[in-house]
């Protein structure tokens, strides 16, 4: 019974993320650009998920898996069924309908398109005769404590997600309330003000009352029309992206406000597409004096450099974060022995950088593909040349789902993807002009003094690393730059600043963690 609740999970969960790359794949191919479609924030529809693994559950009770008929049977039902519970829960709770099917022909009260929903069971019949028994086969290898683990955090990101959204269209219903509230008052201080116009005054006294009062409805009326226009600027990157991904929703109860929030989320995009331009002044802007160019201007190794070290940086804050959050542990992460450093990260940030800086007008699906193929490739070179030159590794995705000789997996390539495009598209224009108001000459001799820093601080890694497999051998040291190593840069040490590196065998299976050996001994 537990292998099935096992096999139920992982069916939703990864039919809730194959739902959403088919969405993005459809609106990529036919709008020629990234977009999230689900109603969540992250990469899945639960209700594709849904539909996948209750016939499944259906079929697997009833002891049905090899009849077609009824496995046809139970994709159109759970097609139509999840579809149409989704859509009527939305609305009952919210007034919200994300589509509204009522023109079409052969619909169900709006809520399910019959044809649509017939199409898609099909579809999932041949999915789940087909596809299913193979993810079944494949889900034999995944060690059960491991996807057990991995099911816990993704549902638990589900869940929190859906909590998330949830709340965001609760403010969102709040804000158009409020939106129609003040709507009135707008409309009550331009009635009240065109009736003080029209209804004229008798007597010098009568017409100075008159025109303070038309004053004070000015007033009236001029705040009233502030607070509405600063109300329904009022947004944030969740409400943003929900109306974003739901272009034809409807509320019934403020369809009034929601189209003025729609024009005004329209405008913002404009401001921010002009925001884009600046930032890609960049990539276009020439100059005709070289003098006149500014430090690291366009693109060469002191931009490069700099990319590479800030990239170092950001990179020792997130693996602190990850371990902090996700792993709930309080140990160094870094790459190197001197210094907050992860440079897979700021070498990851370069080569993005200088294979894609000039694919920014390209649709945001082509530098999310090509940004995760190269960051997890140069992940796996990464991990590939360390194990060859010091016989060690220092992540191993074995046990995680789709990777790559426990190199890279999917996972980390989709994140890969994610930050390159956030790079290319928005971080990298930015920060590019930050580099180049930095004072040529400074900058020049700061440049140096960093590149011999991260080149000595590079060599002396590789040099800690070499010594300790010396030791390991029994190894004693001949010379006074090995003494040194011995002395400052010790297993100790070592264990602190690479907790999780592990010894490669030569029969191919890896060492406990270096921390682990160390304590161990």
């Amino acid at each position: 019974m537990a292998y099935k609740i096992w096999l139920f999970l992982w069916y939703f969960v990864l039919a809730s993320f194959c739902g959403w790359v088919a969405e993005v794949g459809y609106i990529g191919m036919v709008y020629r650009k990234f977009k999230n479609p689900g109603m969540l924030n992250g990469p899945y529809c639960p209700q594709y998920g849904l539909m996948i693994a209750l016939p499944w559950a259906a079929l697997t009770a009833l002891h049905w898996q090899t009849s077609f008929v009824a496995t046809l049977f139970f994709c159109l039902i759970s097609s139509f069924l999840v579809e149409f519970t989704f859509a009527w829960l939305l609305r009952k709770t919210t007034h919200i309908r994300l589509r509204d099917y009522s023109k079409f022909k052969w619909n169900i009260k709006g809520y399910v398109s019959v044809p649509v929903a017939t199409v898609r069971g099909v579809c999932f019949s041949f999915i789940v005769v087909f596809i299913v028994p193979v993810l079944t086969s494949l889900l034999h290898y995944v060690n059960r404590t491991v996807g057990w683990v991995i099911l816990y955090a993704v549902l638990g990101i589900m869940l929190l997600d859906i909590i998330i959204t949830s709340i965001t269209v609760q403010r969102l219903n709040h804000q158009f309330k409020r939106l129609s509230e003040l709507g009135d008052r707008v409309r009550e201080a331009r009635n009240a003000l065109g009736n003080a116009v029209t209804g004229g005054a008798i007597g010098a006294a009568e017409a100075i009352d008159d025109l303070d009062l038309q004053k004070k409805l000015q007033e009236a009326q001029k705040t009233a029309d502030e607070n509405y226009t600063a109300l329904l600027n009022k947004s944030n990157f969740l409400k943003r992206r929900f109306m974003s991904a739901s272009p034809d929703m409807t509320n019934e109860q403020y369809e009034k406000e929601l189209k003025a929030y729609r024009i005004t989320t329209e405008d913002r995009k404009k401001r921010s597409a002009e925001r884009w331009k600046r930032n890609r002044y960049e990539y276009e802007a020439t100059f005709e004096n070289p003098e006149d160019r500014p430090f690291a201007f366009g693109m060469n190794f002191t931009k490069l450099f700099w990319i590479f070290f800030i990239g170092c940086l950001a990179g020792f804050v997130l693996e602190e974060c990850w371990a902090f959050f996700i792993a709930h542990q309080i140990e160094l992460r870094v790459g190197l022995v001197y210094g907050p450093f992860q440079p897979i990260y700021g070498g990851g940030a370069a080569i993005i950088t200088l294979c894609l800086y000039k694919l920014y007008k390209q649709d945001d699906i082509i530098i999310f593909v090509a940004s995760g193929i190269i960051g997890a490739a140069f992940e796996y070179l990464c991990s590939w040349g360390q194990e060859m030159l010091f016989g060690t590794v220092s992540w191993d995705y074995s046990g995680t789902p789709f990777n790559i000789d426990g190199r890279t997996n999917l996972m980390f390539a989709l994140i890969w993807g994610t930050l390159g495009l956030i790079w290319i598209k928005e971080i990298y224009p930015a920060m590019s002009r930050m580099i180049e108001k930095i004072p040529k000459r400074p900058g020049a001799i700061l440049t140096i003094l960093l590149v011999a820093f991260m080149l000595f601080d590079g060599f002396i890694s590789c040099a800690a690393l070499t010594r300790a497999n010396e030791r390991a051998e029994g190894i004693p040291a001949t010379s006074s730059f090995q003494m040194f190593l011995d002395k400052h840069l010790d297993d100790n040490y070592l264990a602190l600043v690479y907790p999780n590196m592990q010894k490669v065998n030569e029969d191919g299976t890896k060492s406990e963690p270096l921390k682990d050996t160390v304590k161990n001994t």
